[in-house]
């Protein structure tokens, strides 16, 4: 059982409660506004951190890359990098929560340098001989709520990162961190994971950076990014944004 699970009702009772309160929609909001907002109690940033080290002690590709899903998926991010329009020759690149180097892969032959940052020294390892050939790639071990910017970037990749925090105070220190990795003009492009509509759809989800709508709100919200573009498949929004002028 996940630390999320240990937060719910079994499965039979959760999908029996939420079947009954569709002719609801006040209190289904309300119940999973009661939901979310445990989970921001109950989750701290070392929990978060203890889970993302928890992914990478299992079998290699957690997420399913190598399916035919994880095709639609980056293929989607590959149009955003099109929208970015850096030159290979010029830009540098980094990818944050870089896992097993999936993302790197595709960037080497994109950027002249990429730099993928990883908590996790298991994860690294296994993007290192992912990316083994390409000389314009390194691996470093980085924290984004801890440590000091490594340099700053053409393109910085958070995918999935965002979501994975819940309280206040560890998102503005994502934000922040995030933002710091770009030099002018430089394009951040984030990935989250589409939640329930009824969260995706409440006013609330902005108040909790829930949902990939309240994940945009948050990341405008201090006027230092601008969207522009956006691309969805059936599980993932991938967002990318420009560093304001």
């Amino acid at each position: 059982m996940t630390n999320d699970q240990a937060l719910q009702p079994p499965t039979g009772a959760l999908r029996a409660l939420r079947f009954r309160m569709r002719r609801y929609p006040r209190l289904r909001s309300a119940y999973y506004f009661a939901l979310e907002t445990r989970k921001a109690v109950w989750k701290s940033a070392d929990r978060t951190r203890d889970e993302s080290l928890d992914i990478w002690r299992g079998d290699p590709d957690p997420w399913g890359y190598e399916t035919p899903w994880g095709g639609a998926y980056f293929e989607a991010i590959e149009s955003l990098l099109d929208v970015a329009g850096a030159e290979a020759s010029t830009a540098r690149a980094i990818d944050v929560g870089c896992g097993e180097g999936w993302m790197v892969q595709r960037l080497a032959g994109r950027y002249d340098e990429v730099v993928g940052v990883e908590i996790s020294d298991l994860a690294l390892e296994r993007a290192r001989e992912r990316c083994a050939d390409a000389e314009n790639v390194r691996f470093q071990r980085w924290d984004v709520l801890r440590d000091a910017p490594p340099a700053q970037f053409d393109l910085a990749v958070a995918m999935g990162v965002v979501e994975m925090f819940n309280r206040p105070r560890p998102l503005r220190g994502v934000r922040r961190g995030l933002i710091g990795l770009l030099g002018p003009g430089g394009h951040l492009l984030v990935t989250t994971t589409k939640q329930s509509p009824v969260i995706e759809g409440a006013r609330w989800s902005g108040l909790l950076v829930r949902g990939a709508s309240g994940v945009d709100h948050f990341l405008r919200a201090t006027g230092e990014l601008e969207l522009c573009g956006r691309r969805e498949i059936d599980t993932h929004v991938h967002s990318l944004y420009r560093a304001a002028r």
